[in-house]
């Protein structure tokens, strides 16, 4: 496509790249869609990077399941550990959450507290 094209200003050529982007990664077909003037310039869901991304999820998960309470790390020495550490972690955390919330439902019961 690229090769076809007329010599073309920087501004020019990088507005055919950004646009070529967009089509073949799926984001927007510019040529197709006449609803949307400002493709070019639009933020398109598939391109928010801050809200599910793996970033997102790892510090959301950090939140969650209480990483600090259990194993006493911040979020940032959390998220500089190898992955391999990490995955333990995940899966041993799930395991204590599980048995912590087994032991308190055995209390209630026991009390005979309902939820």
């Amino acid at each position: 496509m690229v090769s076809k094209l007329p010599r073309l200003s920087r501004v020019d050529a990088q507005i055919v790249m950004s646009d070529y982007y967009d089509v073949r990664f799926g984001l927007f077909n510019h040529a197709e869609s006449k609803t949307r003037p400002l493709s070019s310039v639009a933020m398109f869901p598939c391109e928010n990077y801050t809200e599910r991304a793996p970033l997102y999820d790892a510090y959301k998960e950090y939140a969650e399941r209480n990483y600090k309470e259990i194993w006493g790390l911040s979020v940032k020495e959390f998220l500089d550990l190898p992955q391999y550490i990490v995955r333990m972690i995940r899966s041993i955390t799930v395991d204590i959450m599980a048995s912590k919330e087994s032991a308190i439902s055995e209390v209630e019961q026991s009390m005979g507290i309902k939820k």
